[in-house]
């Protein structure tokens, strides 16, 4: 959240006014779910970020799977800091373009916009992510991200692009919620009728 609450005091160069705005971007996006005990909020957008990795890159997903990589080792970052993690906060210098169009997106559209991001990552590494190992693999995710949201002009652009174009609906997005929810209480009630998981 501190991540979060940085480029806003960047944006808007005053503490009280950058606050404000934390507190109704969290109530909006119930953000608040991302930073409670079992991070239930999390844990429902990854689920849903392995679903639509499969959905739209099923080699990807099959590649990493056989390296041992989840969403949750390279997407967290993502969901808890809406990208955030990727300005330099060394500087004076305002958030970049490009993370300031995915910020006003997400403001529009809520969270289908980071999922989309997401998967335009994954689809500009696709390829190369596929001739990587485990290490190389986290550390390729994470350079791109950096590159496409902070530092790259022409990446940026393509972003914007896929943003526009990029078909991750609430529909899809609401069907992948109830099948999370589905499966954690099936999982639920599975731990409960067994006494050793007790």
């Amino acid at each position: 959240m501190h991540l979060i609450a940085g480029v806003l005091c960047l944006m808007f160069k005053n503490e009280e006014l950058a606050f404000k705005a934390l507190v109704e971007l969290i109530g909006k996006f119930e953000m608040s779910e991302l930073f409670v005990q079992d991070v239930p909020l999390l844990k429902r957008s990854l689920f849903q970020m392995d679903r639509l990795t499969y959905l739209y890159y099923p080699e990807l997903m099959e590649y990493l799977k056989s390296e041992g990589i989840e969403s949750c080792l390279y997407a967290s970052a993502w969901f808890v800091t809406l990208f955030a993690d990727v300005v330099a906060f060394s500087s004076d210098e305002p958030p970049s373009s490009a993370l300031l169009a995915v910020w006003d997106e997400f403001l529009l559209h809520g969270w289908k916009v980071i999922f989309k991001v997401g998967l335009f990552i994954l689809s500009e590494l696709r390829n190369k992510l596929m001739t990587l190992r485990f290490e190389e693999i986290m550390m390729a995710v994470g350079k791109a991200s950096k590159e496409i949201v902070q530092h790259n002009a022409a990446a940026g652009a393509k972003l914007m692009e896929t943003l526009r174009k990029k078909t991750v609906s609430k529909a899809i997005l609401a069907t992948l919620c109830k099948e999370y929810d589905d499966t954690a209480k099936e999982l639920k009630q599975y731990l409960a009728h067994n006494s050793r998981y007790k």
